[in-house]
């Protein structure tokens, strides 16, 4: 017997704003970024508007040569220049993590 496989239908797409930008979405009414790296979805992290979702994108496509939503700034370019991915995505999440212990 050949098992099939159900098609998953999105549950709660009213909870699901879509956007244009790359790599950002907005899932449990919050937006996200990833990016893709060696086919496998990276995670950059939750944060509280659009815009601040496409930053991050942003900061991870010049890490790993790809095309940003916003060109960024000169300065911003040469700081992350310093940096190697793996030392990015854990400055990333720590600033985010930071941030939002902030917040409560």
């Amino acid at each position: 017997p050949i098992k099939r496989r159900k098609r998953h239908r999105r549950k709660n797409l009213h909870n699901q704003e879509p956007c244009l930008m790359r790599g950002v979405y907005f899932k449990n009414m919050k937006w996200q970024a990833a990016i893709k790296v060696d086919k496998k979805q990276i995670h950059l992290g939750t944060v509280g508007s659009q815009e601040e979702a496409a930053h991050l994108y942003d900061r991870a496509a010049f890490m790993c040569g790809r095309e940003p939503n916003f060109e960024l700034p000169e300065d911003e370019k040469r700081e992350l220049s310093k940096f190697k991915w793996d030392e990015f995505l854990a400055m990333t999440r720590q600033a985010i993590t930071r941030k939002s212990n902030l917040s409560l």
